[in-house]
């Protein structure tokens, strides 16, 4: 993945999204920043950040659909 790419996952990523991969993954959640914005490199964390990421997409759409259905 290029910067671009690493960028528009952080984009996408809840508050926090550093902690709870920190606690997932049990690096630091310096070092997992570090990754995601291409100065380092580990496949591991990008899996997590991405799997993180669509799983709080799918938490705000259906947060969607409840609010739109009161």
């Amino acid at each position: 993945m290029n910067k671009d790419d690493l960028t528009l996952l952080k984009n996408k990523l809840p508050d926090q999204w550093a902690a709870k991969l920190s606690c997932e993954l049990g690096y630091t959640p310096d070092y997992i920043r570090k990754v995601l914005s291409g100065q380092r490199k580990s496949q591991k964390i990008i899996d997590a950040a991405i799997a993180l990421a669509a799983e709080y997409k799918s938490k705000v759409e259906n947060q969607k659909k409840i609010i739109a259905s009161l």
